[in-house]
């Protein structure tokens, strides 16, 4: 069996647990084979190289050749994997962080405990 290896993060009142090994079991190496499968099928279908999903979606939209639901899926599968792909220990911390001081009420003009540049990325102090 794989090793799974945790990170801890200690600040605000849940602990926030990221596997950084994922189990077999979880939905990401699901998101991508399918992304990736669907993504391949419709390149060789149409002949035609797509970015991701988003834009096969809308190529076949015009063509008459998906019904609104399954450009929606397509879609929402895009940006779920587009998510996956860009996630990090740092974001999620970020992100957990966020929602812990908005819950509390703070100032949310801010980023706490963060450093943030003129782009707008921000560093853990």
């Amino acid at each position: 069996p794989a090793a799974a290896w945790w990170l801890k993060a200690t600040d605000g009142p849940v602990p926030l647990r990221v596997a950084l090994a994922f189990p077999c079991g979880m939905a990401a190496p699901i998101v991508f084979d399918l992304h990736g499968r669907l993504l391949r099928e419709v390149a060789l279908v149409t002949g035609q190289h797509f970015q991701g999903l988003r834009g096969a979606a809308s190529h076949l939209r015009r063509q008459g050749r998906n019904r609104p639901s399954l450009a929606r899926q397509l879609t929402r599968l895009d940006d779920t994997a587009a998510m996956l792909r860009h996630v990090s220990v740092i974001s999620a911390v970020r992100l957990s962080d966020e929602l812990t001081a908005a819950l509390r009420g703070e100032d949310q003009s801010g980023c706490g405990g963060c450093i943030g540049d003129s782009e707008g990325r921000h560093t853990v102090s």
